[in-house]
């Protein structure tokens, strides 16, 4: 298990790489690391390893954190506010003394944090620091802290834990890189201090090279890889759709007609949904809300499959066009996230997501229950195996199989999102003689193999060959790959979002708390969890009912709320606004506790997408790919997502 616990801000596999984050001067020579390793080790030693449960917030920053917020070289303010908002955070974090003293003709001013290099918030020894009602969640606080402040860092830590937030990708809640400094300093390896040393000292903060921090070059490695990983993947879900298209018209007992025009648009519509499918599983157990190591779910899951089949095309053993062994295989799979669930000891390990993707009734040709009235279709495990391999690993050549799995946990359901898009854009051809690609200057296109005289190869690769009656898919213009004229970026996203659905949710802000300052003069309560109190209390059930009702209307500004995206392409508008909405609702401190176990965003989120989010597209599968979006966005180990068929 590696050092740290990355939560989608950096790439993992960029801090894990020899030739990434390792390869930095930085990590290779840390001035000042075993001195620094020392000095907290013996604090840690002294005073922290003496902490309880009962240690208070006060003793945990006074006997440890400043302690080591001085040994990583921070200077700092106390208690500063913040416009806008109620609480403080613990800490306004300078990298020198003469930016400190800079920022004093300011104190009290939203200017002095245009001085301040990273937030921090400390709270007691061990304190859950996802645990909370809205409003008064550690993980929120400091989320807030960043947007309300506009300082792009923020460190939050009790102690044991030490996290760092990024301004930008915080709102979208749960993004942070974590530390457990007491398993480090225990485990007692120099490298793996460094996971914590390079990232939370002040010198992370301070120009390098061209101008910028150890954050900012990690940051964006870590971007660069996304890139690179979504590059490749561009590529392998256009030959994976095109893999499954052959596939299932090639399956004799599937008796499609490729001369048909409409039977191939309905394959191609069809193999479009199984690579929605396919998207959901990688990315749910890459990212871990699929329990890939949990041994009832095992002969079920993608990597266990996606490896055997790996090794066999990698060692040149050939699958038979066809036998659908591994077709059935997955749709096993498909039952269990649709229908069945799993359980152990009578506890769910994955519930019944039920989510509309996997469904038997609209999808009636890949169903995982044949269904009446339908002919439910095939496909060999030559094709199916490909498709997958393409989908499950990097390959540095398109018709040889890679090594490397694709890093799913890495990429953002944007991300994905748009590169899936692009499929959008292409049309599916079937070749009435052979075909070949070859470059242009706007990319690859299509050509007739007799008008090429003398192949060239296409980036670095041997060109595509379509054989007569195989699919191939180009854009209207003949071209192999899209332009993303559906895709829209994340900035223009972001503008528009916080300057429609923001005004909208500072207007239900401020409802909500009126609406609790008339519920707590009614029923003579000082905070809002004072609620579940009286409803506890109550002494009939129409009185319990009542304050219930009250308690639920809290919520109705920011859920009555309707925001509809008129072409949503892949949903990235409707993310944007469940993210910014969200973050709205959990950082408001007039709304009720969120049900236990549960993190206030992710809650709300769910009731956004629920109650709040409409998307339109004349598009049928933009609309299947933007629940596919929302649904990986929303998705949590012990919920289903059948809300999301509204």
């Amino acid at each position: 298990m590696p050092p740290f616990r990355n939560r989608n801000l950096f790439a993992p596999r960029y801090l894990l790489g020899e030739d990434r984050l390792k390869a930095l001067p930085e990590w290779q020579e840390p001035d000042g690391l075993e001195e620094t390793f020392q000095a907290i080790h013996e604090r840690y030693r002294d005073h922290a390893a003496k902490f309880t449960g009962t240690t208070n917030e006060a003793q945990t920053e006074e006997d440890f954190i400043q302690p080591v917020l001085h040994e990583l070289g921070w200077t700092y303010e106390v208690q500063e506010p913040i416009a806008g908002i109620n609480t403080r955070p613990d800490y306004a974090l300078f990298t020198s003394e003469e930016a400190k003293r800079e920022a004093q003709a300011d104190k009290g001013k939203p200017e002095f944090w245009d001085h301040v290099d990273a937030v921090g918030d400390a709270k007691r020894w061990e304190l859950d620091l996802d645990a909370g009602r809205a409003g008064n969640n550690p993980s929120t606080q400091i989320s807030n802290y960043l947007y309300r402040s506009g300082v792009r860092w923020g460190i939050l830590t009790n102690g044991r834990q030490w996290r760092l937030y990024e301004q930008d990708t915080a709102r979208g809640g749960d993004t942070y890189y974590e530390v457990d400094l007491v398993d480090i300093l225990s485990a007692g390896d120099l490298e793996d201090f460094k996971y914590f040393y390079l990232f939370f000292r002040r010198d992370a903060l301070l120009p390098i090279r061209d101008d910028k921090t150890f954050l900012q070059l990690v940051f964006e490695g870590s971007e660069r890889y996304r890139t690179e990983v979504g590059d490749d993947l561009k590529d392998a879900v256009y030959d994976a759709l095109r893999t499954l298209m052959n596939g299932f018209l090639a399956h004799r007992r599937n008796d499609l007609n490729a001369d048909d025009p409409d039977t191939v648009q309905q394959v191609h519509d069809i193999s479009l949904i199984v690579l929605y499918r396919l998207l959901f599983l990688l990315y749910a157990e890459d990212s871990g809300l699929l329990p890939v190591s949990e041994p009832a779910y095992e002969d079920y899951s993608m990597l266990r499959f996606q490896r055997e089949i790996n090794r066999r095309l990698r060692a040149r053993e050939p699958f038979d066009a066809d036998p659908t062994l591994l077709w059935h295989r997955f749709l096993e799979t498909c039952a269990l996230i649709d229908v069945h669930g799993l359980k152990r000891d009578d506890q769910w390990v994955i519930p019944v997501y039920n989510g509309g993707l996997f469904s038997c009734e609209r999808h009636p040709q890949v169903a995982h229950e044949p269904q009446a009235g339908h002919g439910r279709w095939e496909i060999g495990d030559l094709y199916f195996a490909e498709a997958v391999d393409l989908l499950a690993y990097r390959r540095e050549r398109w018709d040889i199989p890679g090594r490397d799995d694709v890093d799913y946990a890495t990429l953002d359901v944007q991300h994905l999102g748009s590169i899936y898009e692009g499929l959008l854009e292409l049309q599916p051809e079937i070749a009435e003689e052979p075909m070949i690609e070859q470059p242009s200057s706007n990319g690859p296109v299509v050509k007739r193999r007799s008008e090429v005289a003398e192949p060239r190869n296409v980036e670095g690769a041997p060109p595509r060959r379509f054989d007569m009656g195989e699919v191939y898919l180009v854009t209207d213009r003949g071209e192999r790959k899209a332009t993303g004229s559906y895709y829209t970026p994340g900035y223009i996203v972001d503008y528009i979002v916080e300057h429609t659905v923001g005004e909208l949710a500072e207007q239900a802000a401020d409802q909500v708390e009126q609406r609790w300052q008339e519920v707590a003069e009614e029923l003579g309560c000082e905070e809002v969890e004072d609620l579940d109190t009286l409803i506890e209390a109550a002494d009939t059930g129409d009185e319990r009912r009542a304050i219930e009702a009250k308690k639920r209307s809290l919520l109705e500004p920011y859920l009555s709320m309707k925001v509809l995206d008129p072409a949503m392409g892949s949903g990235h508008f409707l993310v944007g606004a469940a993210d910014y909405l969200s973050f709205a609702m959990a950082t408001d401190p007039h709304l009720p506790p969120v049900p236990e176990g549960e993190k206030p965003q992710s809650h709300y989120k769910r009731l956004v997408v629920q109650h709040c989010l409409f998307g339109v597209d004349l598009n049928l599968l933009a609309v299947e790919l933007a629940k596919v979006s929302l649904w990986m966005h929303t998705v949590s180990r012990d919920k289903a997502l059948s809300f999301l068929d509204h």
